[in-house]
């Protein structure tokens, strides 16, 4: 099993000088990059680190830094009886579904989400367009 041989703190510099640096659209480009550097870093510490970080995807699937603004990464919300469903930036649906988890659960029987879409699956009785009115001015 390979650990990781620098510091959290050395290993997230290198991630964010070089996300800055150039368009990276894979964690592999970023275990090389830190080997390249003599850092041995799994994929699961690499994607922990990217997490902690506020890394996103960006509409190119590229890697980059949460806007300090926070433009909502929600472009499409439909819904149907009672179940909403959102379109969202590829590679922000789990941090959105996080979100609205711990803002709606009262109302939510569930919630799924894949890279790029986030379905909500509210109670019975629940009016959804009061939350797919409140996710539209997020």
């Amino acid at each position: 099993m390979r650990h990781s041989n620098a510091d959290k703190g050395q290993r997230q510099t290198l991630i964010r000088e070089l996300i800055q640096s150039q368009s990276i659209r894979g964690q592999k480009q970023i275990t090389d990059y830190l080997e390249s550097k003599g850092i041995v870093a799994t994929q699961a510490t690499v994607s922990r680190d990217l997490r902690e970080m506020g890394v996103v995807k960006g509409e190119d699937a590229s890697y980059q830094f949460q806007p300090t603004g926070k433009k909502s990464p929600i472009l499409e919300v439909a819904r149907q009886e009672g179940m909403i469903s959102l379109r969202v930036i590829p590679g922000q649906a789990l941090l959105l579904k996080k979100e609205i988890w711990n803002r709606f659960s009262h109302e939510l029987f569930s919630i799924l989400s894949d890279d790029d879409t986030v379905l909500l699956i509210l109670k019975k009785g629940i009016d959804p367009s009061r939350l797919q009115n409140a996710l539209e001015k997020w």
